[in-house]
């Protein structure tokens, strides 16, 4: 699903008001931690949480937080805003372009909660026709018929090592040191994957988790994929996943 943004100030100050609970404000851009003690902290008391991030699992953990009863805690965000990679990203002459955070998909019923209860509206994606991908100066429009482009086979076997990684608990995993040696990039290379599918299955990892294969640990990318049901097709293509 793609979730369209629809401006509501109440709703922005609430959220505001949860992540400054623990908090006198957040922090400046220039200085992530300059600014921002709770009234324990400035009494010389102690800090029970420091929340690093104000995207929405920090603003989810500050507003748990104060439900608990727990007000000595603060959140840090190095932006001069919050809400992570919630973000219309401002092109111009009228034109947005999101920032990453704006698909959700089967079994994420927490943050389709939460757009229910902050009154974002949500609306399936388009994936019919040809997408389009500009690469430098090349320009290819190919049909993945909601796919994300990539090797079938590739996917499989980051399915099947992915029931081996819990999500919560990735750590736990049989070959959890081993597999946290390598990026993903690394285990793309011991595939040897073609250059168009190592193109592709890149592209689909900086859509979904915002970096490079090269600079996404593989234990963390197989964690991601056990939470969508092992399915590498469910967290990454357009039709049915997220």
């Amino acid at each position: 699903m793609n979730s369209k943004h629809r401006p509501d100030p109440q709703a922005r100050r609430q959220i505001l008001r949860v992540a400054a609970a623990g908090a006198a404000s957040l922090a400046a851009a220039e200085i992530p931690f300059a600014q921002g003690a709770t009234a324990a902290a400035a009494a010389g008391g102690v800090l029970d949480v420091v929340i690093v991030g104000a995207g929405l699992a920090g603003l989810i953990a500050a507003r748990d937080l104060t439900r608990a009863g727990c007000d000595a805690f603060v959140v840090v965000e190095a932006r001069d805003r919050v809400g992570g990679r919630t973000y219309n990203h401002d092109l111009g002459h009228g034109v947005v372009s999101e920032a990453g955070g704006q698909w959700i998909g089967p079994g994420q019923t927490a943050i389709a909660d939460l757009a229910r209860e902050l009154g974002v509206d949500t609306f399936p994606t388009f994936y019919e026709g040809r997408t389009v991908v500009l690469a430098g100066d090349t320009r290819v429009a190919q049909d993945f018929h909601g796919g994300s482009g990539g090797d079938d086979a590739i996917g499989a076997k980051l399915g099947a090592l992915a029931r081996g990684v819990p999500s919560r608990e990735p750590w736990t995993a049989q070959h959890a040191a081993e597999l946290d040696k390598l990026t993903y990039g690394d285990w793309l290379l011991r595939q040897g994957v073609t250059y168009e599918d190592g193109y592709f299955l890149g592209l689909a990892a900086k859509l979904s988790l915002g970096g490079a294969p090269a600079q996404l640990g593989l234990l963390h990318y197989l964690s991601m994929i056990n939470s969508a049901d092992c399915d590498y097709a469910k967290l990454e293509s357009t039709k049915g996943g997220a």
